[in-house]
């Protein structure tokens, strides 16, 4: 023979508010997660390129947000951000 058991009001209530809390949370991290994906994306597309000076082994380009110095087939050997000396 089964129990059942009654649910209260505030017991309802209770659950009807961990649920919502539960969904705030998660469409709150997917934001987050969104936000850094698409702001790396568009950041990247944003900074223009002021400067580009090729050497024998090496290229320095400097943009509006860093200095890239890099060898020559584009792989980054050091990246100074220029936020960093504000």
């Amino acid at each position: 023979m089964a129990v059942h058991h009654k649910h209260t009001a505030s017991e309802e209530v209770q659950k009807k508010t961990r649920r919502n809390m539960i969904k705030l949370a998660l469409f709150g991290g997917a934001a987050f997660v969104l936000g850094k994906v698409f702001n790396s994306v568009t950041e990247h597309f944003s900074d223009k390129v002021i400067r580009n000076v090729d050497f024998q082994n090496f290229n320095f380009q400097e943009s509006e947000k860093k200095l890239t110095i890099s060898e020559k087939d584009g792989e980054p050997l050091l990246i100074i951000e220029k936020d960093s000396f504000k």
